[in-house]
């Protein structure tokens, strides 16, 4: 179960790691996106940000009910216990961190398609404030990768050799 902030690869790297093992690949964004017909970024604009964490919640229940599965959650979806919980249920996290400055790089041509409705206005004291309110509950997973300077396929050779007994 990858986890962490926007921009830290979990979408690409779980993609390329349920490759590897030859299980299936789950983005809860995704499957959010399939049951409503609208994009993140819609949902927030047309029904705010609780009615997305709603419907992130019933994604992140559906998700970790499947077996040998790689599971890619939103960022502030593990703020939520109850998220947490079904994803601890079902595997191991992994949080993927960045470094700011390399962060912003990546994000900010999605934030000037709106695509990034959390970092609207000045990217980077967005995503400090988001990092700071975030700081605690990511701190306490237990392993973490730092994307900053890897390629996805050096984060996947990180992930299959050091969780993989784990995932099986």
């Amino acid at each position: 179960m990858l986890v962490g902030f926007m921009g830290t690869g979990k979408t690409t790297v779980g993609a390329l790691v349920a490759e590897r093992l030859g299980w299936s690949f789950v983005d809860t964004d995704a499957l959010v996106k399939v049951a409503t017909g609208m994009s993140v970024a819609e949902i927030f604009a047309t029904q705010g940000e609780v009615a997305f964490r709603a419907l992130e919640r019933e994604a992140c229940r559906e998700a970790s009910a499947r077996q040998h599965v790689v599971i890619s959650v939103g960022g502030g979806a593990v703020m939520d216990p109850e998220n947490r919980r079904a994803l601890e249920a079902s595997g191991m996290l992994v949080l993927l961190t960045c470094e700011r400055d390399r962060l912003i790089e990546r994000l900010e041509e999605s934030v000037r398609r709106g695509e990034r409705p959390l970092l609207t206005g000045d990217i980077g004291k967005r995503i400090d404030t988001l990092a700071a309110s975030r700081a605690q509950v990511y701190g306490s997973i237990a392993m973490k990768v730092d994307t900053t300077r890897l390629t996805p396929e050096e984060v996947v050779e990180i992930l299959v050799r050091d969780c993989n007994p784990l995932l099986s």
